[in-house]
């Protein structure tokens, strides 16, 4: 199956497409909908760092269990739910929700090359982590941290800034996410990480 093609791409489509990568990736073709979060905001800056511009195109709220796609119940569960591509299963006593593959997708139209196999790594590496280690790894991003700061509950959650959040990352020499040597263009955004003041465009 491939998801239906408009006109126009959306962020929608790129969301849908990163996330079914990634769920697919995974043994069980399924993840904790914490753990699935952490999956695309990382996914989105290891692109953003190596690629030079993010995936899915959504912003990243800092609500106390790290960051989450903004609106992700309506923008990335409800999209699935109603596409009939995955479901979050309601399991009595268990507060993981996670979401399940229902109808893989064969072809992905939105994702490059490059970007499907991150996001298929980033799958295959987060299937294994439980939700309390990838919330634990996400309360040491710069950008979960200072968004947070500001967080008051009842209030719309502050959304993340990308390049501050970018810095956990820029040290990583982790060749298993290199597509290739950072380009100078992206190198230099990694230099200037630090000095960000406004979320990323």
């Amino acid at each position: 199956m491939t998801l239906p093609r408009a006109t126009a791409m959306t962020k929608i489509d790129k969301l849908m497409e990163a996330t079914m990568a990634v769920l697919q990736a995974t043994p069980e073709r399924q993840l904790k909908i914490v753990v699935l979060n952490k999956a695309l905001f990382y996914l989105d800056l290891y692109a953003l760092r190596d690629f030079g511009h993010v995936i899915t195109g959504q912003e990243y709220v800092a609500l106390p269990q790290g960051p989450v796609v903004q609106e992700y119940k309506t923008v990335l569960v409800g999209a699935l739910t109603k596409s009939r591509l995955a479901v979050q299963l309601q399991i009595d006593g268990d507060k993981a929700k996670p979401i399940r593959v229902v109808k893989p997708l064969e072809r992905f139209e939105y994702l490059n090359a490059s970007e499907l196999r991150l996001a298929e790594k980033m799958g295959a590496s987060y299937s294994t982590l439980t939700s309390m280690a990838v919330s634990q790894f996400s309360h040491a991003n710069p950008g979960w941290i200072m968004a947070h700061r500001n967080y008051v509950e009842g209030r719309p959650a502050p959304i993340i800034n990308m390049r501050l959040a970018l810095q956990q990352l820029c040290d990583d020499d982790d060749d298993l996410w290199l597509e290739a040597p950072l380009d100078p263009a992206t190198a230099a955004l990694c230099e200037s990480a630090g000095a960000a003041t406004q979320p990323w465009e």
